[in-house]
């Protein structure tokens, strides 16, 4: 949920105009940035038309919806590409596609067309970000970036990219954070894949439980709804490396109230929502949020989440989940890929991964931010290890002492040009963009060095990805829980 501090940020010039830096990308192409005014429910609607039709969806079907759909845009920085010599290209909301039906019988407002429908969308918002060990730091989601298949190859989304990120500095954000639906397209632009997550399948009927869960937690079936004073802070308490901030506008379309589905929640089926108490104290220790589809025989049950703040509080969810009456096929999409329930089980390849990928990728802005605030392996030594980070956009680029103390507390500073020649030190060289997947742990410098993207400097080279794999190692791995 997004703090006051963080909606407070958003008010500064800065983030106001369209960053002068990417407009620069676009002029050569006579196309113009610009930061849209959400009071303007025409230009919002052109911009939702096109941020729409970019991932091959149209614009929801009611006044109701569209007016839901604008107000997850609230609290949020949203930029629009246009084309002044093709000024309302396309953009005409027709019956059946975009119109507004029953809630409306105005059938000029059902066809008129939208102005200024722009090119090329992108939205971000202040966020914060968890390390490994707990702590977060500020951080700058990006989404809905789109580019109309009309505009292709004008630098639209490296401009946009560009703006965002210099939004996400003037934020004062120590990284930006995405999820990918094309993975060839952020590298370039310093982002690196930094978890993963799992689509669960299995057959209920099959699996079958090591020992009872106990009398430590009691689950009961409710509305949605009712978890809304409670959930978020469950959330908070289960929150761990990889996760960022849900706002409001998560929760509010998660637990059904809004008609609207969005963030992976499922275009159909009605959500059913599970609590788990803590059977001492009544303290509302999890929930799972699910919808289940009929068959011929047997249905379908889809896990949309569970989330639990203790792990008997999970056993206990996945436990009533599975004992669903005339459900043959249970879907567990966005789950860890070592997660808890393979192991409650007696046969654990009863829990079978149908597909595993990557879900948030991270852009390191302020080196010295991040790598201070994530926790470090003990040593009883304490360890020194430099980073030499290129940066093309300017961002990150340096070199960078990391100390690790014996209490694996880290601090980083930056160092001067005369300092960075100092061979003394361990040094590991590599793009901004390896540095986002390796302080997650999503991979290891070892694997990154054989593949020609990460090198030791100096004689002990072995030595320095050595020391960077012991460092940078994560257990559990980091994920990312909340869709965006």
């Amino acid at each position: 949920m997004m703090s006051q501090h963080q909606s407070q940020r958003l008010s500064g010039e800065a983030l106001e105009t369209f960053s002068p830096n990417a407009q620069r990308r676009l002029d050569v192409s006579r196309l113009q940035g610009r930061v849209v005014d959400q009071s303007d429910e025409v230009a919002i609607d052109g911009w939702l038309g096109a941020m729409e039709r970019g991932f091959l969806d149209a614009l929801p079907p009611t006044l109701r919806m569209r007016r839901e759909l604008r107000s997850t845009l609230v609290g949020s920085r949203v930029v629009g590409v246009y084309d002044g010599a093709a000024d309302g290209f396309g953009d005409r909301i027709e019956q059946g596609d975009a119109a507004p039906v029953a809630e409306t019988t105005d059938e000029e407002a059902a066809h008129r067309a939208i102005p200024a429908s722009p090119a090329g969308t992108a939205q971000g918002w202040p966020t914060d970000l968890t390390l490994v060990g707990g702590a977060s730091v500020d951080a700058w989601a990006i989404s809905a970036v789109t580019v109309a298949g009309t505009h292709r190859r004008r630098g639209i989304a490296r401009a946009m990219i560009a703006d965002q990120l210099d939004a996400a500095v003037a934020s004062g954000a120590s990284a930006a954070v995405l999820t990918a639906t094309e993975g060839g397209i952020y590298g370039r632009f310093g982002f690196g894949p930094a978890t993963r997550s799992t689509t669960l399948r299995f057959d209920p009927r099959l699996a079958s439980w090591r020992d009872d869960a106990g009398g430590e937690v009691t689950v009961r079936l409710v509305a949605p709804q009712t978890l809304r004073a409670e959930a978020p802070q469950v959330f908070d308490r289960a929150r761990a490396a990889g996760d960022i901030g849900r706002r409001d506008v998560w929760w509010q379309q998660a637990l059904r109230v809004f008609s609207l589905r969005l963030f992976n929640h499922g275009d159909s089926g009605t959500t059913l929502a599970l609590r788990a108490d803590s059977t001492a104290s009544g303290r509302l220790e999890g929930f799972a949020l699910y919808r289940v589809f009929g068959g011929e025989e047997h249905g379908r049950l889809v896990v949309d989440e569970v989330c639990a703040a203790t792990p008997a509080a999970e056993a206990a969810l996945w436990r009533r989940l599975l004992s669903t009456d005339l459900v043959g096929e249970v879907t567990a999409r966005s789950r860890p890929v070592d997660g808890l329930l393979p192991w409650l089980l007696t046969d654990p390849r009863a829990v079978s991964p149908q597909q595993t990928s990557d879900s948030l990728w991270v852009r390191v802005l302020d080196v010295c931010a991040v790598l201070s605030a994530r926790s470090w392996p003990r040593s009883p030594a304490g360890t020194r290890l430099r980073l030499r980070v290129g940066d093309s956009s300017g961002y990150a680029d340096g070199d960078y002492l990391l100390r690790v103390d014996e209490q694996g507390v880290g601090s980083a500073e930056r160092l001067a040009v005369a300092a960075a020649t100092d061979a003394s030190d361990v040094t590991l060289e590599l793009d901004v963009a390896d540095l986002g997947s390796l302080l997650f742990g999503y991979t290891s410098a070892g694997i990154l060095a054989a593949a020609g993207r990460v090198q030791g400097v100096g004689e002990d080279q072995e030595n320095a990805l050595a020391l960077a794999d012991d460092l940078l190692a994560t257990a559990p791995a980091p994920h990312l829980r909340t869709p965006f």
